[in-house]
């Protein structure tokens, strides 16, 4: 039979990890780069959706990835046991909860509209820094930041 193997040293397992998220997050990137989702021009045709210029080719774009998503999310659920895969040091954020309470909405309005005022989400964002810096992404990803920083240290 198999034998017990002994786990591999920390320093070893933090670089795999490393690896893995970053090839991930790699992959993560040209996917944004070739379906167009770092334009907010792009972005904005496929908010107005009222207006001659919609563009519903990014709801194919985010319907693949929820495709992709959704069954990974619910194999890991119910094949591993636990929250945390086991080729990556961070634990997936599952909701601890289903219910649908002001935080939650006041949350999901103030990045909608953030999203429709500038055409981008921190996916893309965060590529478009890296690819095309420019100062008003520069300034997105600051007034992002602190959003985070507030919700964690500001808010109750």
């Amino acid at each position: 039979g198999r034998g017990w193997v002994a786990p591999p040293p920390q320093s070893k397992k933090h670089t795999i990890d490393v690896l893995v998220d970053s090839l991930a997050g790699f992959v993560f990137g040209v996917g944004l780069v070739i379906s167009g989702m770092m334009s907010p021009a792009k972005v904005s045709g496929f908010l107005s959706v009222t207006e001659s210029s919609f563009d519903p080719s990014l709801m194919f774009v985010m319907g693949g990835a929820m495709a992709l998503t959704a069954p990974g999310i619910r194999y890991v659920k119910a094949h591993t046991g636990v929250h945390r895969p086991k080729c990556a040091y961070n634990e997936f954020d599952f909701p601890k909860t289903s219910k649908v309470d002001q935080n939650l909405l006041l949350g999901g309005i103030l990045f909608g509209t953030g999203w429709g005022l500038a055409g981008v989400c921190p996916g893309p964002a965060i590529v478009s820094a890296v690819v095309n810096p420019s100062i008003e992404i520069a300034a997105w990803l600051g007034a992002f930041l602190f959003g985070m920083y507030a919700h964690e240290n500001l808010v109750a």
